[in-house]
């Protein structure tokens, strides 16, 4: 009996025990922990999105500050384009200095061309006999100054120069060949 008596005891003890809510709520337990870790593993990965956005945004937010603070200030900005602005109206005025310059220098080559064109259309042998006479007439007066008076034969050579010193009142005769 002894030994009947402990299998009906188990049996009477287990029969006793309802295990079967005990087991729902155990399977209500593991679904709910489950869920719980899909949801944990689901912020977990939205936090990291999250923290790698602001990482981007925080490089970004670096990087501007950075090139803010390497540009140069506004009164150096400023400065600079008056440094700028006083270059541009300098080759202003040269480029309008040489655009006056360039007018002058059309205006005078047309006057020298017009003139090389009248050269050009004269009489070349008129011009010659009279810068000829022109000439001789030049070179007695210069004689004439310096005290020297040429004297021409018939055929109209000079043949004799009469020299007159005036601050000594002498005169020298003298033949030309």
């Amino acid at each position: 009996m002894m030994v009947e008596m402990p299998q009906e005891l188990i049996q009477s003890t287990l029969s006793g025990f309802q295990i079967d809510l005990d087991l729902q709520s155990i399977s209500r337990i593991r679904e709910r922990l489950e869920a719980i870790g899909k949801n944990r593993e689901i912020k977990q990965h939205n936090i990291k999105a999250v923290s790698k956005n602001l990482e981007r945004q925080l490089e970004i937010s670096r990087s501007s500050v950075q090139a803010f603070e390497s540009s140069p200030s506004r009164a150096e900005h400023a400065s600079t384009i008056l440094a700028m602005d006083r270059d541009k109206f300098s080759l202003a005025k040269n480029i309008n200095d040489l655009e006056s310059s360039i007018h002058t220098l059309d205006t005078t080559y047309s006057r020298l061309k017009e003139e090389l064109e009248e050269l050009e259309s004269d009489d070349i042998m008129k011009d010659s006999h009279e810068m000829t006479d022109d000439s001789i007439l030049l070179r007695l007066k210069i004689y004439r100054t310096l005290g020297i008076d040429l004297h021409e034969d018939e055929a109209g050579n000079y043949v004799k120069a009469i020299i007159r010193i005036r601050d000594s009142s002498s005169i020298f005769n003298t033949y030309i060949e």
